[in-house]
């Protein structure tokens, strides 16, 4: 029909959101799955790239003497460390960020998905990373404080996935605005 199933999956929630896309879409619940780069992905599902976003590091109002310089990211290793939990792509993304500066990561405070990274570092729980996009206010107002690295960090690519089935009409007009000229950047990954 004329009704688009999207599954749109936060940033650091991604390792096990591909595999439920690809057994949602069995039962007819999801025609894509919008994941961040690195996700473990189904074997049959397609990928195409949709854009990218630019993660920074924060900090709460305890912190914010950081905001008023740039800072290494060895610097801020001597800090609380917020991180999403180990085992998603996030995580295993910024252990190795941390061991190419021959640094450890060794979160004080775990969190399940990226948007419980906001409120453990406006409680002061530590300095954590998230999409710049996450960032809607003055620090004075929301009490997390953009910090500028010396060296930021490489924008991650966010992946547009679904499975290689026929799409309704909606459903070809939302990839296409989702895609734009990028349509022809297929990666078609093997079947099993």
């Amino acid at each position: 029909g004329g009704m688009v199933r999207t599954i749109l999956i936060e940033c650091g929630a991604d390792f096990f959101c591909p595999l439920v896309f690809h057994q949602n879409r069995g039962a007819g619940l999801a025609d894509f799955a919008v994941v961040s780069e690195g996700a473990a992905v189904p074997d049959s599902l397609v990928m195409q790239k949709v854009g990218e976003i630019q993660e920074i590091p924060i900090c709460g109002s305890a912190f914010s003497e950081l905001a008023q310089e740039t800072v290494t990211l060895a610097r801020l290793a001597d800090y609380p460390i917020v991180s999403l939990a180990e085992g998603t792509s996030s995580h295993d993304f910024y252990s190795d960020l941390f061991l190419r500066h021959d640094l450890p990561l060794s979160p004080d405070v775990e969190v399940e998905t990226i948007d419980q990274v906001l409120p453990a570092v406006r409680c002061n729980l530590g300095i954590g990373f998230v999409p710049r996009e996450m960032l809607v206010a003055v620090p004075e107002l929301t009490g997390v404080y953009p910090l500028t690295l010396d060296e930021p960090i490489a924008p991650c690519s966010i992946l547009f996935q679904r499975k290689n089935q026929p799409l309704s009409i909606a459903a070809k007009h939302l990839r296409q605005m989702l895609l734009g000229d990028r349509s022809h950047e297929v990666k078609k990954l093997p079947t099993q």
